[in-house]
């Protein structure tokens, strides 16, 4: 190739980039308004809050339940560019342009020009990639990682040296820690350096797999020792897993929801471990936790296999096919809010899985290199399949299908012009097969948006404190499902917070006619009657909510403050023995405030029971060490600044 024809190429990939660049912050600049870009919830939630400790010089919960490196890096991120929404996601948008570029490399380098260029444009305007650079979620970032790995392995496959491989594992050992489905392609990638063939000797294949370990530990090892030192447990990265393989393996599953069957959708950590425990008998740490549904997932499978097998197909059909499960922000509705993406969602999963399966079948034996992108895919896809789907989670297998469906057109072109029309019919007709299996839906999924689409657009609008608009939102939901549970919660917490006490209590009611065992409505209505001094009333609403659950920290919460409350009052009119009950009950659901024990400490010495007093005291003095002393005659302190949650 001419040195002229080599500049055209890097100009016109110049270019392509820079307009990948800008599609990408046209997208993000067209949600600068949309209520998601300043309130993230679910999962970009949870890493926003995450990223905000990180910033604060706190690593986090340990053991970790999911993968740091993303929270880390966003973490980095506010930190140096403060908390704006913009930083990040113009940092995504780089990300996503990087992996542009890599596609290009890799088309090239397997398949030549054209296929490079196939590749690099069509992730240039894949939809996805553009709508999850402009999201607070790993997405982006995980794909730019596997593809890395991908570009390394096919660069040094056959003649790399032992830091190149280093490296490789170091690139796998990132990726790990920010999502660690891709350790399931490690085998992959040993399998393939043993299998590159006589010219690489015995010797260099075991400094090659050893290179690759000895990365792969660079990155895991803090993790696992800030584990260890920060958490108490030896866990590797994070204790996540169990949980998740239940949600994708039991008797309700669907293969595309995140619910556990005993508590629906709605369900929190809090439950997941209560169930637990339950069942065990025993407290359990993180790890058992986990371990705990990886057990009663696997008892379920071995119980029931021939569901399982069902189950398993379904999921795998749904993997490949064409329509966006989403799990966060519903990609349809929020896409159509946008110009950019109106028209380049039709650019999805449906358009490059069947031609990226079809150029599997093409490329198999094209070389070693292509076979490695093509177990990528499968072993990738078997990971995810094992638990559920997302939208998201099968992301990092489309550069691949991408690059391999690259060659699709380029060999029927072929075939067309050498008149081999056999071949192309019978492309054609595997093609038309695949599409009909990917476009196939059974399951009745729809792209009009339904109620939890306006429930969280009005969640959003709560959290940024918009209430009217809040509220109109919340009711666009209900008439799309008048039943929709926590609607009725949220219409109730933006009167509240508007000063509106009737109106709040009146959606509270609503919500519980709705669903009788609604803790948190029990518990919304037993704040109410605390703030307006009713607090019999508010300590039976509360012990309601606590007779369901439990482990209702907010309820256990309220009603300790209650309690005290109330005993501060008899105490008041000189009612010691009773307030004195009152005061123990609340130190036994809260003891961790120094405030409730310092005041049954006061009762117990003023109805003579000194030793216990003593005691009490000791305990206050131990977790707040500024408490008061205990004479003889010691005045009742008050709680009336601190406010229900």
């Amino acid at each position: 190739m001419s040195s002229q024809a080599v500049n055209r190429s890097y100009i016109g990939l110049a270019v392509l980039l820079i307009m990948a660049f800008m599609i990408r912050m046209g997208y993000i600049l067209e949600i600068r308004d949309e209520p998601h870009t300043y309130a993230p919830a679910v999962d970009a939630g949870f890493h926003d809050l995450w990223a905000k400790r990180v910033a604060a010089g706190d690593p986090g919960d340990r053991p970790f339940f999911r993968a740091p490196l993303y929270p880390w890096l966003l973490g980095i991120t506010y930190k140096a560019f403060g908390d704006s929404p913009f930083p990040p996601r113009i940092l995504q948008a780089l990300m996503s342009t990087l992996t542009v570029w890599l596609l290009w490399c890799i088309g090239r380098r397997l398949f030549g020009s054209t296929a490079g260029w196939i590749s690099a444009i069509t992730f240039t305007v894949f939809g996805l990639a553009i709508f999850f650079a402009g999201e607070l979620l790993i997405t982006t970032f995980i794909v730019f990682l596997d593809t890395v790995i991908l570009w390394l392995v096919i660069k040094n496959y056959r003649t790399g040296r032992w830091w190149q491989w280093g490296i490789i594992g170091l690139v796998i050992g990132l990726s790990a820690i920010a999502r660690p489905s891709i350790l399931i392609f490690l085998p992959v990638l040993l399998i393939a350096i043993w299998a590159a063939g006589k010219q690489v000797s015995a010797r260099i294949k075991v400094v090659n797999t050893v290179s690759v370990f000895l990365g792969l530990v660079i990155p895991i090892m803090p993790v696992t020792l800030t584990n260890r030192i920060g958490g108490g447990e030896w866990v590797l990265i994070a204790t996540q897993g169990g949980i998740n393989f239940y949600i994708g393996n039991n008797p309700e599953a669907t293969g595309a929801h995140s619910i556990l069957p005993e508590f629906g959708e709605t369900w929190e950590l809090s439950d997941a471990w209560n169930l637990a425990m339950q069942e065990t008998g025993q407290s359990l740490t993180s790890t058992q936790l986990s371990n705990f549904y990886y057990k009663k997932a696997l008892r379920w499978i071995l119980h029931h296999p021939l569901d399982w097998l069902k189950l398993t197909a379904r999921k795998t059909h749904l993997f490949i096919q064409q329509f966006e499960i989403s799990n966060n922000r519903n990609i349809y509705f929020f896409s159509n809010r946008s110009i950019i993406l109106k028209f380049l969602m039709l650019i999805g999963f449906g358009v490059v899985a069947p031609i990226g399966i079809l150029g599997m079948i093409f490329n198999y034996r094209h070389s070693g290199e292509s076979r490695i992108i093509i177990w990528f895919i499968i072993s990738y896809s078997m990971g995810v399949i094992l638990f559920f789907i997302t939208s998201r989670f099968r992301m990092p297998v489309v550069p691949g299908l991408i690059v391999l469906g690259s060659v699709v057109p380029i060999q029927i072109y072929r075939w067309l012009r050498d008149k081999k029309y056999r071949m192309v019919i019978s492309a054609s007709i595997g093609g038309v097969i695949l599409y009909a299996v990917c476009w196939w839906n059974p399951y009745g999924f729809t792209k009009k948006p339904d109620a939890q689409v306006y429930f969280s657009l009005g969640n959003a609008y709560l959290k940024l404190q918009r209430y009217s608009e809040a509220r109109d939102t919340y009711r666009t939901a209900l008439l799309l499902d008048p039943t929709y549970e926590w609607v009725h919660l949220n219409i109730g917490v933006s009167h509240l917070r508007q000063g509106n006490i009737a109106g709040a209590a009146k959606e509270y009611r609503m919500e519980l006619e709705l669903y009788p065992e609604s803790v948190t409505a029990m518990n919304n209505l037993g704040a109410l009657a605390h703030g307006r001094g009713d607090y019999q009333e508010a300590i039976d609403w509360f012990r309601r909510a606590l007779a369901i659950k439990p482990y209702y920290n907010d309820a256990k919460v309220n009603l300790a403050e209650t309690l005290f409350q109330q005993g501060y009052v008899l105490a008041q009119d000189g009612k010691f023995s009773d307030a004195r009950l009152l005061f123990e009950e609340a130190a036994d659901l809260a003891p961790n405030r120094a405030i409730y024990r310092y005041n049954l400490a006061v009762m117990l010495a003023a109805t003579g029971d000194s030793q216990a007093a003593n005691q009490h005291w000791d305990i206050a003095h131990q977790i707040d060490p500024t408490i008061p002393g205990l004479p003889e005659y010691a005045p009742l302190e008050s709680n009336e600044s601190d406010s229900l949650p």
